[in-house]
């Protein structure tokens, strides 16, 4: 009796509340609460509705933005908001994207594909979004509210982001809580001395391997010297005046000042042999050259305290403790402070067999000091970044050599070759998936050029496979074409006599004509046509997606000026080049380069003044590289002992033109730590990463960390506050 009566009292409000809730009828007389009926098209009976108290005449009864029924199918509560009380609204988390996300998160596919049902996931995965009844929706420890913090579906690993549905999302194999958030704190990162240069407004941010450096002030400028005994590199850093009208000027000054110097002891100095323009962080003009020296029984300090006075007049620091002996090379950067008329002149010294091991620091510190990151006005403060990028493609690259294969070029063939062979292997080892065209500077008279025979060109082009075991020696054949009639020849291999020999469109040198920046126009031209017309032969287009990449060989300074763009003959327009590009040669050229999204590096021929007019009567292959951001290296001193430092740069500056893995800002490089899965990355050139400051990318090397698609890649560096590169 007792049971009974306590079931009604707990039956009778139930009743009372539903004939409460759902007395009348609406206005076509039917019962409210008759059942099957959905009133709303919420997904609930009205029936239903009346039990739970939801509004039958609402399909978001709490207002939420989820329907009442898709809350009750979820196990949320239709009547309340964030039925969790995680911060975030039922209907927002019912709205989160579904991903495939594997039951064992160790075996989660990178990246876990959309889904809208189980059945688009393989076995062992789910179609999971984020749960309305959990504040943690996949267990890692991290509130929902707290990984996707503007919940937006998007992942924004620079802001600290992670993914509330996946309890792994580096792929690291630890927690989110454990991992994700660790990878970007500042304290992770590596230290920075500070030091401002005497009665100078700037200041060096240096690697601690190189010491506080030893301060000099002279009657011309003040500065800090450096040594890094372990990476066998000394360093200088040396603020001045200047009076001269920009930095090409001012380049050719300090590079004067540094040769007359070490002339003048006795050094014997290779004029500069690589070389590109660019601007720094704070938006400065800035130079890079790089010479070689030769002097018996001296060390890098010793080269660095006979270089202090030319440049400050003060007496040299001395004391250094790099004792490795040279041969030496001797990085230069200038950068011109406009504002201010001075120049910050950065050095950097290190020993040859050193600087071209990839295995070694030598070159990489070398850098991190005269790439101008760690230089800045005195007033500025270091802070930190971190990126995060997921992994969605490699480093890919289409590369044209355009070769001049004239008379003039004969006593270069060999030079060339060694060099084209050294490019492809070290492309290789930068781990870019690349191809590698030859062709030649032809342009203007070359038939197979010519505009009617666009759609049956072009029948002899290759590009030649990064992963072509015999593509070294394709690439040294073909670079080495036919000279007045000769047999093309590979120094490497001389028996392979059955490769194609002669880059596609020589003839001989007689009928040649020099004009590599010109032939890229035409042959580019081809490539769209082709790709409009739908070609289906790779060889003869861009593939889609990919970085274009021109290459110059010559030793021609200006025929391009003189013999396509400047005339009234162009094949392509019937006018001078002024028309339809720019009113200035360089100009035009550059705003076709960059039109069609295509770099430009080269081994090409320098003056030694090196300036760049609108116009430019000499050095147009140079200068349009450095008005596109390029790297040269100089044809006529680089392509010898050189070779190795000179192919390691360009090949440096393609490999990072062609990466995912750009940063936001201008880091500081010393600093830059990265890690992939969660593992941390060495800095190095053979297994690691490094850092290319031409296009502000992480690079690369070797196989052992090289990024997968799906991995995320978290960078963290430091950089100046107020810099606005």
């Amino acid at each position: 009796m007792k049971r009974n009566t306590l079931k009604n009292w707990i039956l009778a409000p139930l009743f009372l509340l539903a004939t409460a809730t759902c007395s009348g009828n609406d206005i076509s007389g039917q019962d409210q609460c008759a059942s099957g009926v959905d009133t709303d098209g919420d997904g609930l009976n009205n029936d239903i509705e009346c039990l739970r108290g939801t509004d039958s005449n609402n399909p978001d009864s709490d207002g939420d933005g989820a329907l009442d029924g898709a809350e009750v199918a979820a196990g949320s509560d239709p009547m309340k908001t964030d039925s969790d009380g995680d911060g975030l609204s039922d209907g927002a988390e019912l709205a989160y994207p579904k991903i495939c996300a594997a039951t064992d998160p160790f075996n989660q596919r990178r990246p876990p594909p959309a889904c809208t049902s189980g059945d688009q996931c393989q076995a062992g995965e789910v179609c999971q979004g984020l749960d309305p009844t959990k504040p943690d929706s996949d267990g890692d420890g991290v509130a929902d509210a707290e990984e996707d913090k503007n919940l937006d579906g998007t992942i924004t690993v620079l802001s600290g982001e992670t993914d509330p549905r996946l309890w792994d999302t580096d792929g690291d194999h630890q927690s989110d809580k454990s991992a994700g958030s660790s990878i970007c704190r500042p304290d992770g990162l590596a230290t920075v001395n500070q030091a401002i240069l005497q009665n100078a407004s700037i200041q060096a941010g240096t690697d601690p391997a190189l010491g506080t450096g030893k301060a000099f002030q002279g009657a011309s400028g003040s500065g800090l010297a450096f040594d890094d005994g372990a990476a066998a590199v000394s360093g200088l850093v040396v603020n001045r005046t200047t009076t001269l009208a920009n930095i090409d000027a001012d380049r050719v000054d300090i590079e004067g000042k540094i040769t007359t110097a070490l002339t003048g002891k006795g050094y014997t100095v290779t004029s500069v042999f690589i070389g590109r323009k660019f601007q720094t962080h704070e938006l400065n003009q800035a130079t890079q050259s790089t010479f070689r020296l030769v002097k018996a029984a001296v060390t890098g300090s010793t080269v660095r305290d006979d270089i202090v006075n030319s440049l400050s007049g003060a007496t040299a620091p001395g004391g250094g403790a790099v004792t490795n002996q040279g041969p030496f090379y001797l990085d230069v950067t200038v950068v011109r402070r406009d504002a201010a008329k001075t120049l910050d002149v950065i050095l950097a010294v290190s020993p040859t067999a050193l600087y071209d091991d990839r295995t070694k620091p030598a070159a990489i510190r070398a850098g991190d000091l005269t790439n101008a990151s760690g230089i800045a006005i005195s007033t500025k403060q270091i802070s930190f970044i971190c990126d995060g990028i997921q992994t969605t493609k490699g480093s890919t690259a289409d590369i044209v050599w355009t070769v001049d294969v004239s008379a003039s070029m004969a006593d270069n063939q060999v030079r060339i070759a060694n060099t084209a062979t050294e490019f492809f292997k070290r492309l290789q080892s930068a781990g870019v998936d690349f191809r590698v065209g030859i062709f030649t500077a032809d342009s203007t008279i070359d038939p197979k050029l010519s505009a009617t025979t666009y759609p049956s060109w072009p029948t002899g082009f290759k590009f030649i496979s990064g992963t072509d075991p015999d593509g070294p020696h394709q690439v040294c054949r073909q670079v080495t074409a036919p000279n007045s009639g000769t047999a093309g020849f590979c120094p490497q291999d001389m028996n392979k006599t059955n490769d194609p020999i002669g880059p596609f469109g020589s003839t001989s040198a007689s009928n040649a004509n020099e004009e590599p920046a010109a032939a890229v126009v035409r042959l580019n031209d081809v490539f769209k046509k082709n790709a409009v017309a739908n070609v289906t032969n790779a060889d003869w287009k861009w593939r889609p997606g990919v970085t274009k990449v021109s290459f110059f060989v010559t030793d021609e300074y200006n025929n391009d000026w003189t013999r396509y763009f400047s005339t009234a003959n162009n094949p392509d327009t019937g006018k001078v080049w002024g028309t339809p590009y720019s009113a200035t040669v360089l100009q035009g050229i550059g705003d076709y380069f960059r039109q069609n999204q295509i770099l430009a590096f080269g081994a090409v021929p320098v003056t030694a003044t090196r300036q760049c007019s609108a116009n430019n009567s000499n050095d147009l292959p140079r200068c349009l590289i450095e008005n596109l951001g390029g790297a040269w290296i100089d044809i006529n001193t680089a392509l010898d002992a050189d070779i190795a430092a000179a192919m390691n740069k360009l090949v440096d500056a393609i490999a990072g033109a062609s990466s995912q893995f750009k940063l936001s800002r201008t880091p500081i490089t010393s600093t830059i730590k990265v890690t992939v899965r969660g593992v941390p990355v060495p800095r190095s050139r053979s297994d690691g990463f490094d850092y290319d400051p031409a296009s502000k990318s992480v690079v690369f090397y070797g196989n052992t960390y090289r990024p997968q698609i799906g991995d995320l890649v978290f960078m963290s560096y430091r950089v100046w506050i107020g810099s606005l590169g």
